[in-house]
């Protein structure tokens, strides 16, 4: 039996580094899922998830009303930064129609997140974000 829709692979889009599953930089950032739709997906309902490599959720989102003809469809996520504490994530990407599951994928290669730390030294104070900042300290005549 033809399967309705598959997730084929994924990628970083934008920055393109060398390796397209490695992030190593800071800002926008644009990831794509390729997805191959067989036979018309109607009112389709497609989920996104990313994990860290404890198996945590650290983000996830939801399109509804998904109208899909047969071919090959990119869905592009842009989103301003991801600043995940460096090392590995793994996206789930999932396809629904009427209540029925499509397609459910836990995408490989997983995402490595190779940008330099800047969090607390300790990991047990870093936390799970790796938030870029600069700390001014100014002297205060108010007593």
């Amino acid at each position: 039996p033809t399967v309705k829709a598959r997730f084929l692979g994924w990628e970083i889009a934008e920055p393109r580094g060398e390796t397209p599953h490695i992030l190593s930089g800071w800002g926008e950032v644009t990831f794509r899922f390729t997805l191959e739709v067989n036979e018309p997906v109607q009112m389709g309902h497609h989920g996104i998830t990313l994990y860290n490599s404890d198996g945590q959720m650290m983000w996830g989102t939801a399109e509804d009303n998904l109208n899909l003809e047969p071919g090959r469809h990119v869905l592009s996520y842009r989103i301003s930064s991801l600043p995940g504490k460096p090392g590995m994530y793994s996206w789930m990407v999932s396809l629904w129609e009427n209540g029925e599951q499509i397609d459910i994928w836990t995408c490989v290669p997983e995402l490595l997140v190779a940008t330099p730390p800047v969090g607390h030294p300790r990991d047990e104070w870093a936390g799970f974000l790796n938030i870029p900042y600069k700390l001014d300290v100014d002297k205060s005549d108010a007593r």
